[in-house]
């Protein structure tokens, strides 16, 4: 297909998709099939991460300054797919606040190189574990009434924030630049945030900021839209 371009077909095609996924998880809010979905959703997200490492380790490529899943889109996708799984108020609660935003933003603004396009690996990891986190929190808003508060978006923040120390451990441990601690990723995506390191800082404000917009748009989501 080419070079990957942003917006570009291969790009426009999982933007489709998505919307299409997001619209029928809405739609079919059936209690059998929401289970279906519901399992297929975190058990996909499973498979997915099962493969991501299992494919470098067998190429030896494996690089534990890259693939640790210590990145918020990582993290996301084990807290979803726990969240899917394991029946605990508190686990969905952290989770619909951290999975989101990542994602989607990842999906937008996809670190994706020129020579990755579909059907390449990098491509197609990339976009299904992003996907599956959006979906699997769409499923999480159709299907459970949450608690959308102040103190819920600190939770959720304090829970993020307690990851720090352990990650920046492992920063040091393995010259690593999870969570673009040290570094802003390529691509420009964080310019605006300013010089290194200071923008880590401005990061987790940007943070914040983003769990208070969240509790207030699903606030609003859920009051003209009744979960089941």
């Amino acid at each position: 297909m080419g070079d990957f371009q942003r917006f570009g077909l291969s790009h426009g095609i999982v933007l489709l998709l998505l919307l299409w996924g997001s619209a029928w998880i809405l739609r079919t809010r059936r209690a059998s099939l929401a289970q279906i979905q519901r399992y297929s959703i975190g058990g996909g997200l499973i498979l997915q991460i099962l493969i991501f490492h299992s494919y470098y380790l067998i190429r030896g490529e494996y690089d534990l300054a890259r693939y640790l899943p210590f990145h918020l889109c990582a993290l996301s996708a084990v807290m979803m797919a726990m969240a899917l799984l394991i029946d605990r108020p508190w686990l969905r609660q952290i989770t619909i606040y951290w999975a989101p935003f990542a994602a989607l933003i990842a999906i937008l603004l996809p670190d994706i190189g020129a020579s990755d396009n579909f059907p390449s690996f990098r491509f197609l990891e990339f976009f299904v574990s992003h996907a599956l986190i959006c979906w699997g929190a769409v499923w999480l808003l159709a299907n459970h009434r949450f608690k959308w508060t102040i103190k819920t978006a600190l939770f959720a923040y304090g829970s993020l924030f307690a990851t720090l120390p352990p990650i920046a451990l492992v920063n040091r441990l393995f010259s690593a630049n999870y969570l673009y601690m040290l570094r802003k990723p390529n691509g420009g995506q964080m310019d605006f945030l300013g010089p290194e390191p200071y923008h880590f800082g401005y990061l987790l404000l940007l943070v914040m900021l983003v769990f208070w917009v969240e509790m207030l748009v699903f606030r609003l989501v859920q009051q003209r839209f009744k979960p089941r």
